[in-house]
């Protein structure tokens, strides 16, 4: 499989993993967040996109580089256009890596998930805290796309949790949305082309 690196607008020495790195010795690895700062843009805002959950994106080969994949790669791409980021925080619903949904489908619930996700929560609210979160530039995407390979009843009951913490923050997704109204699309499905719209109203609440 091709490895996909950042752009070169991506400030590669100072991405920011949480945790700081991948610990091989485990069998299931977990990310909580990965920020990335763009180059030269100072000022803008803070993008926090939520998706499904982690891939291996901020990993070093062995050569030394740091890695990204399609999804990290269409998201960066979509914001860095847009002008008014410095940089963005990828979240996730779920913090377990892995790059096949099916694969993670089993742990969903289990209690070292449930560990995993409420640290994840802490991060999350950290983000969103008012004294960390700037209304008027920040701004927060759905990015989830469909429930996929995994139960639909702990999808919906996963967002709605997520959703609760987001509270009456604004909160918006790019382009249509998936399964009727159910859902907004994936971030690797981002298109520049595309608007950024309000995360609507008849949406998974």
């Amino acid at each position: 499989m091709k490895e996909v690196y950042f752009s070169e607008y991506i400030d590669e020495e100072n991405i920011v993993m949480d945790p700081p790195i991948y610990n091989a010795n485990e069998d299931t690895l977990h990310r909580y967040s990965l920020t990335l700062s763009f180059r030269n843009r100072e000022g803008g805002g803070h993008a926090i996109v939520i998706l499904k959950n982690p891939s291996n994106a901020g990993k070093e080969n062995n050569l030394g580089r740091r890695l990204s994949d399609d999804t990290i790669y269409k998201v960066t791409d979509y914001l860095y256009k847009k002008k008014s980021f410095q940089k963005i925080t990828i979240l996730n619903l779920f913090t377990i890596v892995n790059g096949m949904t099916e694969n993670i489908k089993e742990l969903i619930g289990t209690r070292d998930e449930l560990i995993h996700r409420n640290k994840n929560n802490n991060v999350l609210l950290q983000l969103l805290d008012e004294d960390v979160f700037n209304e008027e530039k920040d701004r927060i995407f759905a990015a989830w796309g469909d429930y996929s390979k995994l139960l639909e009843s702990q999808y919906k009951e996963r967002i709605r949790e997520v959703l609760g913490f987001i509270g009456d923050k604004p909160l918006y997704r790019v382009g249509s949305m998936v399964n009727g109204t159910k859902y907004p699309g994936h971030g690797k499905y981002w298109y520049d082309y595309e608007e950024v719209l309000p995360y609507p109203q008849d949406a998974v609440r």
